[in-house]
């Protein structure tokens, strides 16, 4: 192949399109995830947001606890 032919313009038509970021399938352009790799990023998120809030929570009480000591 010549360095040419590597540069043609080719027939076939490529539509712009996106993958997702996390599985790579191919979605909207609009969308940054599919469907379900968003559904479980929000559910991880959530969960983290109620492990911090307990552990917030655990803090909280120790910091009371040792201000009562005094």
């Amino acid at each position: 192949m010549s360095k040419f032919e590597k540069y043609k313009k080719k027939t076939e038509l490529i539509y712009p399109h996106k993958h997702c970021l996390k599985c790579n399938k191919m979605i909207s352009e609009t969308k940054e995830y599919c469907d379900k790799c968003f559904q479980k990023i929000q559910q991880e998120k959530k969960e983290k947001e109620m492990k911090g809030s307990i552990f917030k929570r655990f803090k909280n009480k120790i910091k009371k606890s040792d201000s009562k000591k005094l």
